[in-house]
Formats: structure tokens, C-alpha cells, sequence
């Protein structure tokens, strides 16, 4: 009686106990082939660095950047002031660097973590979400800059604006 009891369940009392030993057996082993592949990934991606990182053309690229984003930054302030180097009288002081007339109702809002991974991920964007769309024309002056100028221009544009 007991043989056929075995028989007729497919494992008999021991499966409750066996079924879920086995699942958890096959969950290890997906862990195992899913560790497998990132510690491969992990591999592939050290090998690439000096590839990648090629320490002359960085540091060419850092150089070249950061100088012609300040140099933007720089012509684009004493633009927009107007009056630096000139006559006072031919400027109405509005508009400020910012485009902000009364100084009183500037309000600078502190950014969230979210903005500020934005705009080191991607500057434009960023800047897209905190202006909307009626600032379009600084997000394409933006995305201009960090595309054509490199990354540090764009981003330094960006910041200015964002950060207030």
C-alpha cells in the first residue's frame, strides 16, 4: 500500500518538501549565470578604458573645452551688460545677465537630485525642463555649445542657468 501511494503522487509525501529545494537550486544557478555576465561585462569595460581614456587626446579635449566655454561664457556676459566699455547712457538696464528685470522678484530655487543628474547627463535636456519651452532658444544655444564646443561649454551654460 505504501509503494502504490509513492506511484500515484509523483513523489509522494517527500514532493511538498522536494519541489521547492529544486526552485530555489534553479534560482541559484540563474544567479550564478547572471553574475557570470556581469563579471564579464565588468571585464570587457576595464579593457576598453585606455582605449577610451587615451590621456593625450583628454587632456587636449579638456583644455580646448574649458577654455573656449569661458571664453563664450565671458563674451556673452559683457554682451548682454552692454555698458562695459562703452557709454551707460546707451544702455536701458533691462533685462539683466539672466533676463530678469526687477532684481527684487529674481528667486532662486534650489535643484532637485534629479535635475542635477540631468544636467550632468545631459545639459540641454535639463536646461529644457527647468525653462520649458518658451526658453527654447537657450536650450538650442545650449545643445550648440555642448555638441560643437564639446561637453564643458554646454555644461557650463546649462548651469548658469539652472543653478541660477
Amino acid at each position: 500500500m505504501a509503494t502504490e501511494y509513492f506511484e500515484d503522487e509523483g513523489g509522494g509525501i517527500f514532493e511538498p518538501i522536494v519541489g521547492p529545494i529544486i526552485g530555489i537550486a534553479k534560482g541559484f544557478v540563474s544567479l550564478g549565470e547572471i553574475c557570470g555576465t556581469l563579471v564579464q561585462l565588468l571585464i570587457d569595460v576595464i579593457k576598453m578604458i585606455p582605449t577610451i581614456f587615451s590621456p593625450d587626446k583628454l587632456l587636449n579635449d579638456v583644455i580646448y573645452g574649458s577654455i573656449t566655454g569661458i571664453t563664450s561664457i565671458f563674451t556673452a556676459l559683457f554682451a548682454k551688460i552692454g555698458f562695459i566699455g562703452g557709454d551707460p547712457k546707451t544702455s536701458d538696464g533691462s533685462g539683466g545677465v539672466f533676463g530678469i528685470d526687477d532684481p527684487n522678484k529674481a528667486v532662486c530655487i534650489k535643484p532637485t537630485i534629479i535635475n542635477l543628474v540631468l544636467l550632468v547627463v545631459c545639459p540641454p535636456l535639463a536646461l529644457y525642463i527647468k525653462r520649458g519651452l518658451s526658453s527654447f532658444f537657450l536650450v538650442i544655444i545650449c545643445g550648440l555649445m555642448t555638441y560643437y564646443l564639446y561637453y564643458f561649454p554646454g555644461f557650463l551654460f546649462a548651469a548658469l542657468h539652472i543653478l541660477c
